[in-house]
C-alpha cells in the first residue's frame, strides 16, 4: 500500500507518532521482502526526504511542514 507520508502529516491526517510507526512498519516489511518498491517509493518520499529521516533523524512533522510549505508557495 502506498502512502504519501508527508502529505498525511502536513494535513493532520496522521500524527507525527503514527507517521513514525508507519515508517517503521514499512522498514520491517522491506526487510521481510514484502514490498514491491523501496521504502522511499512506498511512502512517496524523495531520496532527500528519506535520507533526512534515516540519516539525520529529522522529525517527520518538521520535514512535512518544510517540504510541503515549499511546494505550496
Amino acid at each position: 500500500m502506498k502512502n504519501d507520508l508527508l502529505y498525511q502529516v502536513f494535513y493532520k491526517n496522521l500524527s507525527d507518532e503514527k507517521a513514525m510507526e508507519l515508517f517503521d512498519k514499512t522498514v520491517e516489511e522491506f526487510h521481510e521482502s514484502l514490498l514491491e518498491n523501496d521504502i522511499a517509493s512506498e511512502l512517496k518520499l524523495s531520496q532527500e526526504e528519506y535520507t533526512a529521516i534515516v540519516v539525520w533523524s529529522v522529525d517527520i512533522e518538521a520535514l512535512a511542514n518544510f517540504s510541503l510549505f515549499r511546494v505550496a508557495k
